[in-house]
């Protein structure tokens, strides 16, 4: 699949991008293995995108990203090969891919390009579909996920490391600037290169903005700022692209991170007023805080569905009931294990330039473990429910009624939540 930005066809220039598909069978390297940035002459026969209008079913149109036409290409010459540094970055992405398919069999291959590359074009649909019905399918696109775990485990690293300079030296560096400033000083770059290598799609250029102004609140000492955080990303992004109010992924995005703020600080106000000597005991119990660290989990991960649904229910008419679960149990052990693995073995191959991942055989060890997992969970027979989409009206309701219920004090806070609910299942 390609996409140009600009294209002239027939002597005439067109009035937007143009996506041509190509049947690729066997090994497609050589001249013609595109990275981003060449300029090409290609025959093809171009139309107008159509929309599927199947009632019930998400529409993607192709005209709201801006492409105005799509063929299928006959023939394809390279008239000019891209350079600097973006086309650069397009080669070693590509690279890293090919190293990728090299070391693992086609599925965990396809789910490891999904999630550290952003290149999604190998996940079939017997792979998606048990991600959507489980309410997994955000593992697959490169998200807010991927680069908070990048940024904490980097950032963690990165302060231990500081820690253990010498105290004398420590103690001169720290006069002039803390460790917490040196680690945000070393991950903004990476998550910068990250977001090159990922594509920078729309998604990952977002959630690179959302991180980055974390991390500057953190520089700055303004770490309790995270609604300020959230509003400066949504206003940059805006002012960037505007359209973006009207995508789906933007919505979810910021739905999502809004709720779990808004739980975080609600529990975390609950945890202050226990008093610290309850807070020290449960401490001191590994189990208490085991189960601290679950119920976190378990509060993060519902919030993001609260914030979450009446979107999903109003685009695809769908409802995870086992979406909590699935991600209690599924995207801990994606995140943790499988991602940082991913990155570690496949960058590790890439800097060095072996063909081949490093402990290829206990990544696609894992990774045939976990989509099993997620092929069993979504055989739930009450893994996921059709449903009717709510009236735009009550979903402003719904969240008006949840900011209300997780904001407020009163006894009463959660019956204007439960009066919406009534309304849309008499609706």
């Amino acid at each position: 699949r390609v996409t140009l930005k600009s294209v002239s066809a027939d002597g005439k220039t067109l009035p937007g991008k143009v996506r041509l598909y190509q049947l690729m069978a066997g090994n497609t390297g050589g001249d013609f293995q595109l990275t981003g940035g060449e300029k090409i002459r290609s025959a093809a026969k171009l139309k107008e995108p159509s929309v599927l209008r199947n009632p019930g079913v998400f529409l993607r149109d192709l005209k709201e990203e801006g492409i105005v036409a799509v063929g299928y290409i006959k023939q394809l010459q390279i008239t000019e090969r891209g350079n600097g540094v973006f086309a650069w970055v397009n080669k070693e992405r590509q690279r890293l891919a090919r190293i990728i398919e090299n070391s693992l069999p086609a599925e965990s291959a396809a789910l490891h390009k999904a999630i550290i590359l952003g290149m999604t074009g190998g996940l079939t649909h017997e792979m998606r579909d048990p991600f959507s019905s489980t309410g997994l399918a955000h593992l697959l696109s490169i998200s807010g996920t991927h680069f908070g775990l990048l940024a904490f485990l980097m950032f963690r690293t990165i302060k231990i490391m500081t820690g253990l300079l010498p105290e004398k030296f420590l103690v001169k560096m720290t006069l002039y600037i803390t460790p917490s400033q040196i680690a945000v000083l070393a991950v903004l770059p990476v998550l910068i290169l990250y977001a090159l290598l990922s594509g920078m799609s729309t998604p990952a250029v977002r959630s690179l903005i959302m991180i980055s102004i974390y991390m500057a609140a953190l520089f700055l000492g303004r770490k309790d700022q995270w609604l300020n955080s959230l509003s400066i990303a949504a206003i940059i992004i805006l002012l960037w692209q505007p359209e973006a109010l009207y995508e789906l992924s933007f919505q979810l995005s910021f739905a999502a991170v809004l709720f779990i703020g808004l739980i975080y600080e609600r529990t975390r106000k609950a945890k202050n007023e226990e008093g610290q000597q309850g807070a020290k005991e449960k401490g001191n119990n590994f189990l208490m805080r085991m189960n601290e660290k679950i119920r976190g989990h378990l509060l993060m991960t519902l919030a993001a569905v609260i914030g979450t649904v009446p979107l999903t229910a109003f685009f695809f008419k769908q409802f995870s009931l086992i979406a909590p679960l699935a991600n209690l149990i599924v995207t801990p052990f994606v995140c943790f294990i499988i991602l940082p693995l991913g990155i570690l073995t496949s960058f590790t191959a890439l800097l060095f330039n072996i063909s081949a991942m490093p402990f290829s055989g206990m990544t696609d060890a894992l990774t045939y473990f976990v989509l099993k997992v997620i092929r069993m969970i979504a055989q739930f027979p009450v893994s996921n429910m059709n449903i009717h989409s709510p009236l735009p009206v009550l979903i402003m309701f719904y969240f008006a009624a949840a900011i209300y219920s997780l904001k407020g004090n009163s006894r009463f806070r959660l019956l204007p939540l439960v009066l919406i609910l009534f309304l849309y299942l008499v609706q």
